[in-house]
This record gives structure tokens, C-alpha cells and sequence, in this order.
């Protein structure tokens, strides 16, 4: 996709960029040249990752910030140590079918706000330095679960009705979807 792309000087934010989809996302953007921060967790953890998504030539490179996407403080964090204009964002980390009903210190599920209220504090946190780039753009990942349950407005934290791991994921990437085409 990006081949004959030049992104010198272009900044980009991936979470969860250190696994699966995001990590080849990150590789991909930092071999056209782009600085990546990759939002993690535990970013020493992924240091070893990190070092193996460096591009082996050109200006390209990437770096891991710590973001969890479950703790707005985290989010806040992250947001408000931004400097400078912002490319992208790739919102694409998330969590799948937790076994039993967890809850953020918020008292959000989990599954929620990982993959949806993280992502939509962290685009409204960077909104300015996403404008200040002109021609920025975010890209929301989904899944084709968001077909298995609408969001539903009435108990999405699963208050009234009984947890159901993947009907949560389902509306946590309904969510998602509802944010992409908002945006």
C-alpha cells in the first residue's frame, strides 16, 4: 500500500503497535520514512519489538510511549505531553472476548473502553494537533463483529443484562464503527 510513499517528516500514533495488525502497520509507515509512536501498555516490555520494527535504512523510526487505552489518566497523559503537529492516528488496539465481566477503575467494561472510550479521549486529546497537520487522518479498526449486536444506549456496561463476552466485543466494535463514520 505504501510502496513509492514518501512520509519524511510525517508523525504517526499507533496503538497497540507492537503486536499483530498494529505492528505491521507500524513497519510499514516507518519504512516510508515516518516517526511512529507506538501507544503500549508497558513500554520496556516491547522494547526488543520495538527495535525489530526499525526500519534498517532511512529517516523513518519508531518508538514506544506509555498509553493504556483502559485508564483515561493514561490517556490524558499521553495526550497533553503531545507537542506538535499529529499525521495519524491508527486507533487499533484492542481486547477480545474477555471470560468474565471486567470493569476500569471508571467502572466501564472493559472491552468498551479499551477499544472504544480509550481511542475516542485519546482522538478528542490529540483533535488540535490533528488540525494543526492539515491534512491528518484517522483510522478507526474494526471487525466484522460489530454485525453480531448493535450498541445498545439502554446497558452498555452491562448492568441490567447478563455479561456475555462476545455480544461486548460485538458492541464495543459497533462502537468503533459509529465513531469512524462520526469523525
Amino acid at each position: 500500500i505504501l510502496e513509492g510513499v514518501e512520509l519524511d517528516g510525517r508523525r504517526f500514533v499507533v496503538t497497540g503497535g507492537a503486536s499483530g495488525i498494529g505492528a505491521e502497520t507500524a513497519r510499514a509507515l516507518a519504512g516510508a520514512g515516518a516517526e511512529v509512536i507506538v501507544g503500549v501498555r508497558n513500554p520496556a516490555r516491547v522494547a526488543d519489538v520495538v527495535r525489530d520494527l526499525q526500519p534498517s535504512a532511512g529517516p523513518g523510526r519508531v518508538e514506544a510511549v506509555a498509553l493504556d487505552l483502559a485508564d483515561l489518566d493514561s490517556v490524558r497523559r499521553f495526550a497533553d505531553a503531545w507537542r506538535g503537529p499529529l499525521d495519524g492516528l491508527v486507533a487499533n488496539a484492542g481486547i477480545m472476548a474477555l471470560a468474565a465481566l471486567e470493569r476500569t477503575p471508571e467502572g466501564w467494561e472493559r472491552q468498551l473502553a479499551v477499544n472504544y472510550l480509550g481511542h475516542f479521549a485519546l482522538l478528542l486529546g490529540l483533535h488540535d494537533a490533528l488540525a494543526a497537520a492539515g491534512t491528518a487522518r484517522v483510522a478507526i479498526v474494526s471487525s466484522t463483529a460489530h454485525l453480531r449486536s448493535p450498541f445498545v444506549f439502554d446497558d452498555p456496561q452491562f448492568e441490567q443484562r447478563p455479561y456475555d463476552r462476545w455480544a461486548a466485543y460485538a458492541q464495543s466494535k459497533t462502537a468503533d464503527v459509529l465513531l469512524a463514520v462520526g469523525i
